[in-house]
């Protein structure tokens, strides 16, 4: 059996989602055999991304940031050599993100597509790579056009051996790349804890004696979208009446992972599990949502978790800080929101509320009775967990079919 590269975005700081990902992988290839074997790169340490703080908070982040695997940095394909490459989970192959990472070894953007497209790299180690769980979603039309970029890109999915895109978009594209007729729709890394012994070894317990034994909360965390108060207060107000519930603050993350975390948000009670910061380890935070009645957020990972783990959540969307708009060429293109895309791939796109829908009172009272049914039948998320799992299963077998031919 050779050995697996397994290849990760680094976390900016303390990011349950990314840190989420990097426990299913961990989990898939411990439960399959290969942990033992297999080696783990980031292309930039985790001590570099944090060493803008004191070293106090940077002790925090490393600790919570801890989860058993030793990472080696990436700096050369050579790396890679006589094992099976594995690009797992977020916007690795994404233009965008190899414009906007910046390793300390790296000279030059070339330098980054090496390691991320194998720009170059020998047809051995090409053949024997596979992405799973990543996504080009941002992409624009003149990245595929441009002949850096987009020429790496092409001969990276044309090439390797195996690819499955997280959104329906990204694999759309990319399976047109590839060199004959293939479905490369595949799931978020996250997703993996749909399966009952994903979720049980990185929880380190069943989920049922969680929820069992835990009082009925509703967690809220927004820290990606620009929200008007006037409507969105009124609105989870109008739905937490409706099924009978206060809300708590979920402590996903810090402001350097989220730096647009609203503070209107604090006069909210702080779920007592994540009331220190030096106790937020992943699976404690993982255990609060699982514990929960009801997930409100504009986070996407928050919400692909909560459904995967059987617990319903409301995404309400916002709009674009200024600051993006500015830094990612809002103001002249569209952009696809990942969060939308997922949600309707998953079938769960009447939890996915937009402003609008929350202007006219109306409106807003019936999307707050049809959230109120779905939220209070127990049954309801479980179904869609259900459904997930099938999907999972399917994502995980065909991963685990490519691991297998590339080492007959």
């Amino acid at each position: 059996m050779k050995a697996i590269s397994l290849i990760t975005a680094t976390p900016p700081s303390f990011n349950p989602g990314m840190l989420t990902c990097e426990a299913t992988g961990k989990w898939f290839l411990s439960s399959k055999g290969l942990f033992e074997s297999s080696k783990f790169f980031r292309i930039q340490s985790l001590s570099d991304r944090i060493k803008v703080c004191d070293f106090e908070m940077q002790s925090v982040i490393q600790s919570n940031c801890e989860h058993g695997i030793k990472y080696n940095l990436l700096t050369n394909p050579d790396q890679l050599h006589g094992t099976i490459p594995l690009f797992w989970g977020d916007f690795l192959h994404m233009h965008l993100y190899i414009k906007t990472i910046k390793p300390t070894w790296a000279k030059d953007k070339s330098d980054i597509r090496k390691i991320l497209l194998l720009e170059g790299a020998s047809p051995e180690i090409m053949k024997n790579t596979i992405s799973y769980a990543t996504s080009i979603l941002f992409n624009t039309t003149a990245d595929y056009y441009s002949k850096e970029y987009g020429d790496s890109l092409y001969s990276f999915v044309s090439n390797i051996h195996h690819i499955q895109m997280r959104d329906a978009i990204s694999a759309t594209i990319v399976g047109s790349m590839r060199p004959e007729i293939e479905n490369c729709m595949g799931i978020d890394a996250a997703q993996l804890l749909s399966l009952d012994e994903c979720a049980q070894d990185i929880l380190g317990i069943p989920l049922y004696n969680i929820a069992k034994s835990s009082p009925k909360r509703a967690l809220i965390f927004f820290a990606r979208g620009k929200h008007s108060e006037d409507l969105v207060r009124p609105f989870i107000d109008e739905l937490l009446i409706a099924i009978n519930l206060k809300a708590e603050w979920l402590a996903w993350g810090d402001r350097i992972s989220f730096p647009y975390m609203e503070e209107a948000w604090y006069d909210l009670s702080q779920t007592p599990q994540k009331s220190d910061l030096k106790q937020s380890d992943l699976k404690n935070i993982l255990s609060t949502v699982v514990a929960a009645s009801v997930v409100i957020t504009d986070t996407y990972h928050l919400c692909a978790i909560s459904w995967a783990l059987g617990i319903p959540a409301v995404l309400i969307s916002g709009i674009y800080h200024e600051q993006e708009i500015q830094g990612k060429g809002l103001n002249i293109r569209v952009r696809n929101d990942k969060r939308k895309v997922l949600m309707g791939q998953d079938g769960l796109l009447d939890f996915y509320i937009e402003p609008h829908l929350m202007i006219e009172v109306g409106t807003r009272n019936k999307i707050v009775e049809r959230l109120r049914r779905a939220i209070v039948d127990d049954s309801f998320a479980l179904h869609f967990r259900k459904l997930l799992a099938v999907k999972t299963r399917k994502s995980e077998k065909a991963l685990l079919n490519a691991i297998n031919e590339l080492c007959t």
